[in-house]
């Protein structure tokens, strides 16, 4: 939230605010003040190291702003604003508004005297003060304002009062501008955010004369993408690259748009939570310039969503941008890493798994690959905070969702479906019959010479390996399938005689 104010010139204003992280601003509430206009202005970002500008407008001789932030808010709700006046000395001035239950109410307040000194303010309805402006003095006129807040557990009509002092000289005419700024929390309504997501450039759209593409032999049917969770809910438009060339040698590009829903611990687009292809297009021999995929797609926060290009030829050049996917001040939201991933097929109709570019012995090492211009906006319900990412694994040995996979893919150079299976039947078997020597150890130092229900045993060892691999999303579905075919098979014949 930014609150600005210009002093003196009647009805200047500055110029909309921006900043490092390429933060769409919006006026929530404004009103010509003292002199000039009151503001306060609203954004959402995706968070880290910022640096916010606001520069004066025509007219503006002199202004002030201050910056606060606000996580875990889900949008704005009512505001209110007021302008007045009285004949001198201390005053107050009262805003009532109806809020939600838990909501902040984000508050400005300027006033300015003829007095002596600058006024001097406070709260009465419990809020603090988080800033307050220098105060200007311009042709015996003292200026000042604060930036105040509270949070509210119950709703409802809801006052908001700050009083004022004109630091001594009675009797000289105060002027004061008042707003409040409803911050919803869980419960309020939502408002409207356009966000872009990928890999976007800073700031957004911004594409350089560069491209990490052309050296990946598509010819092998490669699909590389962008992976992210969604921070509103909304629709996702446009998903677009840039053909840095035209194409006159039967090359055909596809764009497509991934969606997973993961439980806590899922890593996306692995078999434990595969992305499902919802829409897609392409283009045979495509020109140089803008190639989009238009057809909007349904998203919810907190769901996953892989951004994906492929083509059929090797040689694709597409613009990189000036930043890159999860590199500080991209004006998109996007995880890196892994940044730019890869699977095999074009554009198949499940991403079930993938593997970082960066990874040895993928296809798409090259340099500045995950700065390749891929991108797309998402229109909708602000979510106020990016729901948490789903912690990376340290392949530790605490969690069995990190220490399954790490064992499993640990046997693989690129981690692919097949080869994640294989690496799990490896250690399936290797668990079982350590786990297998270690009981008939035991029972050998116990003295105990007749070991009655050895295969039984071996078998419960070797299911329960095998159900926790599975149950992991380790092993593919036929493999699954035909154990447990084979494991009816051996119990009927055993235990029923049916064979």
């Amino acid at each position: 939230m930014i609150h600005t104010e210009c002093w003196i010139s009647s009805g200047s204003d500055v110029s909309t605010p921006t900043d490092s992280l390429s933060t769409v601003y919006s006026r929530v509430v404004s009103q010509i003040g003292l002199s000039g206009v009151d503001a306060i202005w609203r954004g959402v970002s995706s968070g880290g190291s910022d640096v916010i500008t606001v520069a004066r407008a025509s007219g503006c001789t002199n202004f002030s702003f201050s910056v606060d932030i606000y996580s875990f808010v889900t949008g704005t709700g009512a505001t209110n604003q007021d302008v007045g006046t009285n004949g001198g000395g201390p005053a107050s001035d009262t805003l009532t508004m109806i809020i939600q239950p838990n909501s902040f109410i984000y508050e400005a307040f300027s006033s300015g005297n003829g007095a002596a000194n600058c006024p001097t303010f406070s709260g009465n309805s419990g809020q603090a003060i988080r800033d307050t402006f220098t105060c200007f003095v311009t042709g015996g006129n003292r200026q000042a304002g604060t930036t105040e807040d509270r949070q509210y557990a119950s709703g409802g009509s809801t006052p908001s009062t700050m009083s004022f002092a004109n630091g001594g000289g009675g009797g000289q005419p105060n002027t004061w501008s008042h707003l409040t700024v409803e911050l919803l929390a869980a419960g309020g309504s939502i408002t409207s955010l356009t966000q872009c997501y990928g890999a976007c450039g800073n700031p957004a759209i911004t594409l350089v004369n560069t491209n990490a593409t052309h050296t990946i032999n598509f010819n092998q049917s490669f699909t590389i993408f962008y992976e992210f969770q969604s921070g509103i809910n909304g629709v996702l438009l446009n998903v677009t690259t840039n053909v840095a060339k035209t194409y006159a040698n039967s090359q055909n590009v596809a764009l497509g748009v991934y969606t997973a829903s993961c439980g806590a611990g899922q890593a996306p687009f692995t078999t434990a939570c595969g992305g499902l292809l919802q829409s897609s297009t392409q283009r045979a021999n495509p020109v140089k310039g803008r190639f989009a995929l238009t057809v909007p797609v349904t998203v919810s926060s907190g769901e996953w969503i892989g951004l994906a290009v492929s083509a059929t030829l090797s040689g694709l050049d597409l613009n990189n941008t000036n930043a890159g996917c999860g590199i500080s001040g991209d004006g998109g939201i996007c995880v890196n890493p892994p940044g730019m991933s890869f699977t095999t097929g074009i554009l198949p109709s499940i991403i079930s798994t993938s593997a970082a570019c960066t990874a040895n012995g993928s296809p798409c090492n090259t340099a500045g690959i995950s700065t390749t211009g891929l991108w797309a906006w998402i229109n909708g319900n602000v979510i106020g905070a990016t729901p948490p990412q789903n912690a990376a694994c340290t392949n530790n040995f605490a969690q069995l969702d990190c220490m399954l996979p790490a064992l499993s893919n640990g046997m693989c150079m690129v981690v692919t479906a097949s080869c994640q299976t294989s690496g799990s039947l490896f250690w399936i078997a290797l668990l079982t019959v350590v786990s297998f020597l270690l009981v008939t150890v035991g029972f050998a130092s116990a003295n105990v010479t007749k070991f009655v229900a050895a295969g039984d045993v071996f078998l419960f060892f070797f299911l329960t390996f095998f159900f926790m691999f599975a149950g992991v999303g380790l092993l593919e579905t036929f493999v699954v399938i035909f154990f447990l075919f084979l494991g009816a098979t051996v119990f009927g014949k055993t235990a029923r005689n049916y064979f």
